[in-house]
Order: C-alpha cells, then sequence, then structure tokens
C-alpha cells in the first residue's frame, strides 16, 4: 500500500508546503464516505496567499515571497508545456506528500453539479507488481480487448506509433523490439506507482469531462513537482484482471491508467514531445 494516501483515520493537519512556490493550505481529514482519497480540501487559493475557511480574514495575509508579481502565469505556461508522456521511468520511489499536494490540487477541478466524478486506485508495492505480473501474463496470451478507433482517426494512432518507436531506435522491421516495447504498457513503464481512473457507470459523457478536468490538473501538478507521468487506455484492455486485483467494484467503469514517477533520463524517447494539429483544425471563432 502507497503510505499516507489510503488511511481510515487520519488527524487533522494544516500544512504550509514550500513545494508550492506560490502557497497553500490543504488539510489530510478522514476521507468522505464518497471517497477512497485522504484529503478534503477546505482552502481557498489565491495567488496573493491562502485563506482557510473559518478563519478570520485578519489572521492570515498574502504571502508576497512565495507569489511575486505576475509569476503564476509564466509558470502555468511553462508547466503545460513541460509536460509529455514518458515512457520509461526509474525504479526510485516516489515521495507520498509530492502525491497528496498534487491531488489536492487536482480536486479543485470543476464538476457537473460538483459530484466529482473522478475515482482513482493508486497502487505501489507487492500490490503493483502482483498486477503488473498478471497483465503481462494476460498479454502474452492474448490480444487487449480495446475498442479500434473510427478509420477517420486511425492515422493519428500510426503518426504516433511512429514517432513514439522512431524515437525508440525501433525500426518497423524489429517486431521483437515492437513487442518488448507494447509490453511496458502492462509495467506501466516501470513506474514505481500505477494509477486507475474510473467513473460511476451510470454518469454520461459531460461527467467524463469532469474526471479529465480532475487528471489534467492531477499531471500538471506532478510535473511541476519533477515527476513524469503517462495516462494509458492500454490498461482498460484486461479489465477483470485490474479488477480482481484492486477490488474495483461492478459500478465503478475503468477509463484509463496512469503511470507516475521519475522520467528514465538516458531513454531517448523521453525527450519526445509531439505536436498538435493546428488551432484551425478544431477550433472555430465566430462573431457575428
Amino acid at each position: 500500500m502507497f503510505p499516507g494516501l489510503f488511511r481510515e483515520e487520519r488527524e487533522v493537519e494544516t500544512v504550509i508546503t514550500p513545494r508550492i512556490q506560490r502557497g497553500l493550505a490543504w488539510t489530510r481529514l478522514r476521507p468522505g464516505s464518497r471517497s477512497s482519497l485522504s484529503l478534503d480540501l477546505i482552502a481557498e487559493v489565491s495567488n496573493a496567499g491562502v485563506k482557510q475557511k473559518g478563519i478570520p480574514e485578519e489572521t492570515w495575509e498574502p504571502n508576497s515571497e512565495t507569489a511575486p508579481a505576475g509569476s503564476s502565469m509564466f509558470d502555468l505556461e511553462q508547466t503545460i508545456r513541460e509536460r509529455h508522456s514518458i515512457r520509461l521511468f526509474l525504479s526510485q520511489p516516489v515521495p507520498p506528500e509530492l502525491i497528496n499536494e498534487a491531488l489536492a490540487l487536482a480536486v479543485l477541478a470543476p464538476s457537473n453539479s460538483n459530484i466529482q466524478p473522478w475515482h482513482l486506485v493508486l497502487v505501489s508495492g507487492p500490490a503493483r507488481e502482483r498486477l503488473v505480473q498478471a497483465l503481462l501474463e494476460a498479454a502474452q496470451k492474448g490480444p487487449p480487448n480495446i475498442p479500434p478507433l473510427p478509420e477517420s482517426f486511425k492515422h493519428f494512432r500510426s503518426e504516433l506509433g511512429a514517432q513514439v518507436y522512431g524515437a525508440m531506435g525501433i525500426p518497423r522491421e524489429d517486431k521483437a523490439g515492437h513487442q518488448a516495447a507494447v509490453l511496458r504498457n502492462w509495467e506501466f513503464f516501470r513506474a514505481p506507482l500505477g494509477g486507475v481512473v474510473c467513473m460511476h457507470r451510470d454518469l454520461g459523457l459531460a461527467d467524463a469531462v469532469g474526471v479529465g478536468m480532475f487528471l489534467q490538473t492531477f499531471l500538471l501538478a506532478l510535473t511541476a513537482r519533477g515527476l513524469g507521468t503517462c495516462l494509458e487506455v492500454s490498461i482498460t484492455g484486461y479489465p477483470e484482471i485490474v479488477r480482481a486485483q484492486l477490488a474495483i467494484p461492478a459500478e465503478l467503469s475503468i477509463l484509463c491508467g496512469v503511470a507516475i514517477g521519475y522520467p528514465d533520463p538516458d531513454f531517448p524517447a523521453n525527450k519526445l514531445h509531439v505536436g498538435r494539429e493546428p488551432l484551425r483544425e478544431n477550433i472555430v471563432f465566430l462573431d457575428n
């Protein structure tokens, strides 16, 4: 079990952490009835400082040292641009406090009617090893059950594959190299911390958007703390194994996996930043 994340009881502890450049107060509490996470956020956050609910305004002051004027937009843009998919990780453990900090920010994401539809299971240590072993065994016996992309979208996957395998130095004819690279998907790319993202099966597309915003915030917060990540659809290809290993109930739909850890600096594909379509391909502006 990853320490500090799933605890039945926690003392109230308010922390001002230096790792968050512009200051954030958050409180670890006993988990709520709807979530297995050990964090319930009770802070209102601004670039100028921190105001905790229930504390009179005269008892807090903005922290000008940790919130220099004009810094927040630059920091945000830099983090967004730095985030990219990591496909090989070091075995170095991930400090639990960094995960808790990132989660405390991620749960601030907006959601339909504030239902907070995300459900995240994090796995490390022996539990991760058992899951990885079961997934690898299944992958070697048969392909994952992942719905194919519609015909008009398939070229995106082909183009991405060419970039990724090219960055790894694996030529098209190297079938053994391709197979070894594919199998790393079910090892969480050897990251010491894996996650499985779920949502209640009765929720709809609008709620999936909320999960996506939670995930993006989580990934950016991890990036800002020097950690690498990679979202994985491949984990959903063997849902029965994931459910059995992590005790995920039937009412939760498995959306994706996420690998979390420190990037291997010697792995060439970790330097790959995949381009995006021009804005005009997906964005429409109407002004009259």
